[in-house]
């Protein structure tokens, strides 16, 4: 993970140090959850410049989670496609502490790693660990706890992983080709199957985000409404 941190904080998930800290699944308590949608909400409304009352829950509640999925899928895609392995991050690696912000601060203790040559076997390591053990679960939390729909946060979840290759590409354009391979192979996994496609290299997702919801909001680049 040290090596992936050289990529830029985007790519940073660092060693669990001092006070405060929480395990994963204490995040997907129902309170929890909505509570940190809430701040979501507060923080957007904010930028916007409007009332709390008009900036819709669920779009609060997807934009938190999106942006827990780019902070954790990030450090993933960079070292599956600069050294060739991939973190394995379970639920029981995972810990979080709140901030003054509305996204908490995620830490890892005991992570193990995979040598992950193939895209094929990056997409698989990631799949049987970050996805399925830790984002999945939170997926489902959200649902019952704000009622987002889970086809909003699969196609979050490839969005954000796919996201992550953009802004690496950025500064990186030489890890581009292997990292939209690795996005091609999540899309064959069995939680992200049918959540997005690329065309003409340009990737869409298959769902909507919500953020259009919001005032004075548009489309995002790989929105379904956009492809539409």
């Amino acid at each position: 993970m040290r090596r992936t941190a050289s990529l830029g904080d985007y790519f940073s998930l660092s060693e669990v140090a001092g006070n405060g800290w929480r395990s994963w699944d204490a995040l997907l308590d129902p309170d929890t959850l909505l509570n940190m949608a809430s701040r979501t909400r507060k923080a957007v409304a904010a930028s916007a410049g409007c009332p709390e009352e008009r900036i819709p829950l669920r779009m609060a509640a997807s934009s938190f989670h999106i942006g827990v999925a780019a902070r954790l899928l990030s450090p993933l895609i960079g070292a599956a496609v600069r050294e060739f392995a991939v973190p394995v991050l379970k639920a029981e690696s995972l810990l979080w502490r709140s901030t003054e912000h509305h996204c908490p601060q995620f830490g890892v203790q005991g992570l193990g790693c995979t040598e992950a040559k193939e895209v094929d076997t990056a997409a698989a390591a990631m799949s049987a660990s970050v996805i399925d053990e830790v984002l999945a679960p939170m997926g489902r939390a959200i649902r019952d706890a704000t009622g987002l729909s889970e086809k909003v946060t699969r196609g979050n979840v490839i969005s954000s992983a796919n996201g992550s290759v953009t802004v690496l590409a950025m500064r990186h354009p030489e890890y581009e080709q292997r990292g939209r391979a690795v996005i091609t192979a999540l899309l064959e996994s069995e939680y992200l199957h049918g959540t997005g496609y690329f065309n003409n290299s340009q990737f869409h997702r298959r769902s909507c985000c919500l953020f259009y919801t919001g005032p004075h909001a548009g489309l995002c680049g790989d929105c379904v409404l956009t492809a539409s």
